[in-house]
């Protein structure tokens, strides 16, 4: 599962302002999109002519139904990623280690169990 997409604005044309889309600057001068309204950043996105994955969030039980992910949130400073769904659980990632690839398995920094499948973490 993709997590982070990153546009390379070197391919682009026209690219937006920063303060269109809901981003921060990396030092590669590429733009880190975080999640939050998925229609609005689809919109603003689509003109892009290339995006490149810079990191895959695999947890352990990938191939089970009960581990479907339904919503992503990040956190302000966009250290930590929340993931929730099926399992009836907030996992919290640390986002860096998602994009470093140095491990086949990422582990949950925190994880919080609820009594329903989740929709929405904010």
């Amino acid at each position: 599962m993709t997590v982070v997409g990153v546009c390379d604005f070197r391919e682009v044309e026209h690219p937006p302002l920063e303060s269109d889309i809901n981003a921060r600057w990396n030092h590669d001068r590429e733009v880190v999109i975080s999640g939050r309204s998925f229609f609005e950043g689809l919109c603003k996105l689509a003109h892009y002519s290339k995006f490149e994955e810079c990191g895959r969030l695999r947890n352990r039980d990938l191939l089970s139904s009960a581990n479907v992910m339904c919503v992503l949130s990040f956190d302000r400073d966009e250290d930590h990623i929340a993931a929730g769904g099926v399992s009836k659980k907030i996992k919290i990632f640390d986002l860096n280690a998602i994009s470093s690839d140095s491990v086949d398995i990422q582990y949950p920094v925190v994880e919080m169990s609820n009594k329903s499948k989740l929709s929405c973490v904010k």
